[in-house]
């Protein structure tokens, strides 16, 4: 009788490992939530009330990323931009999928990291975006936008690793 509880034991945990596709990848299930210019997103702790620059990943505006230039024909507040917190000399460590269902993407393509420099378009609704986290990596759907009080409310996922 012990070696059977034993045996089901193992099994259960053996199963119960095998599962989801976190613990391997690192990857979370989705979220929704509202990212705002007030408060910064750190989507690793699904916590969208950030202050802290060293946990948040990113938060809103209405203008275009520091560095970057407004896209021919926009000016200041006609969309609302995501300002990424992990930024460097060259890349914005952002990119529109141009896809619309946030299960088409199963990977980040490090080879479309918007260029420091370049126009940049506001934030689309139903567009999915990848972008780099302070910690990894997310892609997020935007699911509607709000002018008024510069914030989004986005569906996403998040990963530790390149893969989703």
């Amino acid at each position: 009788m012990k070696k059977f509880i034993f045996s089901l034991v193992l099994a259960v945990f053996f199963v119960g490992c095998e599962g989801g596709g976190s613990s391997t990848s690192g990857t979370t299930g989705s979220h929704e939530v509202t990212i705002s210019h007030q408060g910064g997103i750190d989507f690793s702790e699904n916590d969208n009330n950030v202050s802290d620059n060293t946990k948040q990943d990113a938060y809103t505006t209405v203008w275009p990323n520091s560095g970057m230039t407004y896209a021919t024909g926009v000016a200041w507040g006609d969309g609302v931009w995501y300002q990424n917190n992990v930024t460097d000399a060259n890349e914005l460590y952002l990119y529109d999928t141009t896809q619309s269902d946030l299960s088409s993407v199963s990977a980040v393509d490090t080879s479309k990291w918007q260029q420091i420099g370049d126009s940049e378009l506001f934030l689309a609704q139903d567009h999915v975006y990848v972008a780099k986290t302070q910690d990894g990596y997310v892609k997020f759907k935007v699911l509607s936008i709000d002018k008024d009080d510069w914030s989004i409310k986005v569906s996403y996922q998040y990963s530790k690793t390149t893969d989703f």
